[in-house]
């Protein structure tokens, strides 16, 4: 429906996670997408913007908006905050797009989020050595 009717909730959708008015309605029972309740955290599922918000309101989700039903409601502002950041846009950026990267700024390395572990390698920096390289000399000396 394109107006809204008594016992119809918005649909809530990418343009509605960015600032815009809703333009559908539906009733909740006959719709099979996910009804949102206030406190659930919204993301956009598609483009370049997250559009992380927290639902004040009841709606139903478009099956490109994410609904994530928190155990802790009390953090979805934040989690909402990190997500519209320039870190979470990264982040979902290079989940969109695929693992890869036409350029990095050196920002970026900086950020990169490495694991604790990680730091406890103890061995030798790894040798200067191109691929090709490598597997001629695997290839010639076994």
């Amino acid at each position: 429906m394109s107006e809204e009717m008594p016992g119809t909730l918005p649909v809530v959708d990418v343009s509605s996670l960015a600032g815009k008015p809703p333009r559908r309605w539906v009733e909740p029972q006959a719709s099979r997408a996910t009804v949102i309740v206030p406190g659930d955290l919204l993301i956009a599922g598609l483009g370049d913007y997250s559009y992380a918000t927290v639902a004040q309101r009841p709606g139903v989700a478009d099956p490109h908006v994410f609904v994530l039903r928190l155990l802790d409601q009390a953090q979805g502002p934040a989690l909402a905050h990190y997500l519209n950041g320039r870190e979470g846009q990264a982040t979902r950026r290079i989940l969109l797009h695929g693992s890869t990267v036409p350029s990095v700024k050196r920002a970026d390395i900086e950020r990169f989020p490495i694991p604790r572990e990680a730091l406890d390698y103890d061995g030798d920096a790894e040798p200067d050595v191109a691929l090709a390289e490598q597997l001629e000399q695997v290839l010639w000396t076994s």
